[in-house]
């Protein structure tokens, strides 16, 4: 059980790092990427719009349920079940997040042509090459 309580907290609040940003880490890509301004202000709209999603994602992980957890760990008498609704109820939310985020990447590929999608692919390929060196 301990193991598995683990694995969990690491799967909600990450292995560590800095915040991540969308906006930030594609937005350059972007804009060498698409020409026209209305869709690239578009994208990075919903760029934005990741990173709130993540934001509030994590917030809600920090704040509720790890006290949640905690009060679990923390009570002796505290059941098979009870663990188990209360991973089930983060892996609902945890694939509620993870379809809004689908659901971004899907209308920023609705916006940009295949030429810029596949251009976009290219630069984040390349500068993952550099920095894995």
């Amino acid at each position: 059980m301990i193991a598995a309580t683990v694995a969990v907290l690491l799967l909600y609040f990450g292995l560590g790092g800095g915040a991540f940003s969308y906006e930030k880490a594609f937005e350059p890509y972007l804009k060498e990427v698409i020409a026209e301004q209305s869709r690239y202000e578009q994208t990075v709209q919903l760029a934005k719009e990741a990173d709130e999603n993540l934001r509030q994602f994590k917030k809600e992980v920090r704040e509720v349920w790890s006290t949640d957890l905690k009060a679990l760990i923390a009570d002796y008498d505290t059941t098979n079940e009870q663990f188990l609704a209360f991973y089930e109820k983060g892996s609902a939310a945890r694939t509620a997040m993870q379809q809004d985020m689908l659901d971004i990447r899907f209308k920023v590929a609705s916006i940009m042509t295949r030429d810029e999608w596949d251009a976009l692919c290219r630069k984040i390929e390349e500068k993952s090459a550099e920095k894995a060196k």
